[in-house]
């Protein structure tokens, strides 16, 4: 049985390779515009600050790297990501550590 989607925008074929690929933080900046540092597409920006901590919203080129670097941790640990112990007391000290045991240099 056939599935009836309503279509309501038109559909563009996206190819994704090195030519089409950007990163660089200036080419991000000026291809998004005012989108490149807008806290609609940061998701953490809406968490709730700590104690004498400043909001800063993520740009578009901190979630990329924020994005690859996840992708690159899942591909070291076989789809896990790296055990954090918060015993040490430092969530940032703990990243750090597991992510080297795990192969990466942060």
């Amino acid at each position: 049985q056939a599935l009836c989607v309503a279509k309501l925008l038109p559909q563009v074929l996206c190819v994704v390779n090195e030519d089409t690929f950007h990163s660089e933080k200036e080419i991000l900046r000026d291809g998004m515009g005012e989108a490149f540092s807008s806290s609609r597409y940061d998701g953490t920006s809406l968490r709730k600050p700590y104690p004498g901590e400043e909001i800063r919203v993520a740009n578009a080129y901190k979630r990329l790297r924020y994005i690859s670097l996840a992708l690159q941790i899942l591909e070291t640990n076989n789809g896990r990501f790296p055990y954090v112990d918060e015993s040490i007391g430092n969530i940032n000290l703990s990243l750090t550590v597991s992510t080297r045991e795990s192969g990466l240099v942060l």
